[in-house]
């Protein structure tokens, strides 16, 4: 199993409405088309959030980095981040 985890603070200007639409858009969009993800989560305290990703997934973790990196519905939500 690969647990990915994400910190991090939302970017100047991006509301907290605007970052959950995102949110759940990526989740339905992108991780749960995955057949390899088991849960994704996302939670905050504060100003701080934090996103946990299950994978049972038996790949390279880079290769899988690379392919989100590119995936235009990933950039959208990482361009919300600070």
């Amino acid at each position: 199993m690969i647990v990915e985890i994400q910190t991090f603070k939302l970017a100047s200007g991006v509301s907290e409405e605007q970052f959950l639409e995102a949110d759940a858009r990526l989740q339905a969009e992108r991780y749960y088309q995955d057949e390899s993800i088991v849960r994704r989560t996302t939670t905050r305290s504060g100003d701080k959030w934090c996103v946990v990703v299950f994978s049972g997934a038996e790949i390279a973790v880079p290769d899988e980095l690379r392919e989100l990196v590119t995936d235009l519905v990933v950039e959208r939500y990482e361009a919300l981040e600070g």
